[in-house]
């Protein structure tokens, strides 16, 4: 994408300026532009990588497909068995859309998800682990946090960019970069520092050494400022455009402007980023197919599981597309994170999953009880969609392999996180 197409200078979604705004909605639509400037565009979507998926079947020799998709991969999955039902074995869905209704409808949602887990989960989180750092209550550590994005604003990171490190948190690698950056602009802006939790000191120097080079102790402000930890708008993800613009007719630029007027005072998080940001917005061309609805003779074969939390698939998103099609949802009680199966180290769901992929008895609709959050050994119940309470389990995360279950679930996070 040509970088003369771009605003110059920091952004902040807060200004409602007129300025603001048209130098905000210049990225979309230069993103949106170059997508569709490559002739193959229009062939990046879901109905292609369905029969794609089909022609590996074939290739197999296998009868039947079995399938486990995150994210994305459960509107991908589901597409799959609407168009080859006969064709469809057991799938499990995990961290959903509503596969039966709009896919652009889930990031239309980011912002209301997205505040729900920053304000109801997150922020009680950092007060329980920082509270000298960034006070003990929930509402005093969004007070601070206003605070320090006001400061790195006036030190040269774009207000836009920082809001962005909490967007989409879905991953607890992601919920310790927030912990770092916030933390990091805290130190810088009362002018003094205090030890943090000894449970979180591993996960805290880990994740600064990978994204800042230096241990969490020598982290500072000008370190972050200095990692333009911000987009690079010389590459964007082709794929995730051409198949969220592309596979369902798109809404106009002035429909997402309204959403943004409409979102930003409820979910400032990014409610007032994100319809100024949406390339679907500028999208001309028009899909080449239709995807049908999952029939009876798929749906037969599908179980969906989702946290009741998770900032990148909304819960309400999960819980129409089972509806819909008529398949029983696990869910997860207190998760605040993208990806549960094999991911979270959930013993319940991860159970329940096994029993069906190699013992075919598919559970019926069931409410798992979450696992503790990073540094913590107990979960902290958090009133939210998910009707019914369940008992705290402890993670599994310490056998072994703890890392590389954490790194995948960031992976797949950051497929539709593209803030």
């Amino acid at each position: 994408m040509p970088v003369g197409r771009l605003p110059q200078g920091p952004l902040d979604a807060r200004d409602r300026s007129t300025a603001s705004i048209a130098a905000h909605q210049q990225v979309p639509r230069a993103v949106a532009e170059a997508c569709q400037s490559d002739a193959l565009a229009p062939f990046v979507t879901t109905w292609q990588t369905a029969h794609d998926m089909d022609l590996i079947r074939v290739l197999l020799g296998d009868e039947k497909l079995d399938y486990l998709g995150y994210s994305y991969g459960t509107w991908l999955g589901a597409k799959y068995a609407s168009l080859f039902p006969a064709h469809t074995g057991k799938f499990v869905l995990d961290s959903s859309v509503d596969f039966d209704g709009r896919l652009q409808a889930d990031f239309e949602a980011f912002p209301v998800i997205d505040q729900r887990q920053f304000d109801d989960v997150y922020l009680p989180w950092l007060a329980r682990n920082f509270p000298a750092q960034l006070g003990g209550t929930a509402a005093e550590v969004k007070a601070k946090w206003e605070r320090v994005r006001a400061y790195y604003g006036t030190h040269g990171l774009a207000p836009d960019t920082y809001d962005g490190f909490f967007v989409g948190n879905g991953s607890p690698i992601r919920w310790v970069l927030g912990a770092l950056i916030f933390l990091s602009g805290a130190e810088a802006l009362d002018g003094t520092a205090a030890p943090g939790p000894e449970a979180m000191a591993g996960d805290l120097d880990a994740v600064s050494r990978t994204t800042f080079g230096v241990p969490a102790a020598e982290l500072t402000t000008d370190r972050v400022i200095a990692a333009d930890l911000a987009p690079d708008y010389k590459q964007v993800p082709g794929t995730r455009f051409a198949v969220a613009c592309g596979d369902q007719p798109t809404r106009p630029a002035a429909w997402y402007r309204r959403l943004s007027d409409r979102q930003g005072p409820r979910y400032p998080l990014f409610g007032w980023a994100y319809g100024l940001g949406e390339p679907c917005g500028f999208w001309s061309d028009r899909p080449r197919h239709e995807l049908p609805d999952v029939p009876p003779e798929a749906a037969a074969g599908i179980l969906v599981v989702q946290g009741e939390f998770d900032p990148q698939t909304g819960y309400e998103q999960a819980t129409s597309g089972a509806r819909s099609a008529g398949v029983p949802l696990v869910s997860v009680d207190d998760s605040p994170f993208h990806g549960q199966y094999a991911l979270a180290g959930n013993p319940c769901v991860d159970g329940l999953v096994n029993v069906f992929l190699v013992k075919n008895s598919r559970p019926r609709a069931t409410t798992c009880p979450g696992v503790p959050l990073p540094g913590e050994d107990q979960v902290y119940p958090v009133a939210g969609p998910v009707r019914g309470t369940a008992a705290s389990v402890r993670t599994r995360l310490s056998d072994g392999v703890a890392g590389l279950r954490a790194r995948v679930q960031d992976e797949i996070g950051a497929v539709n996180r593209q803030w």
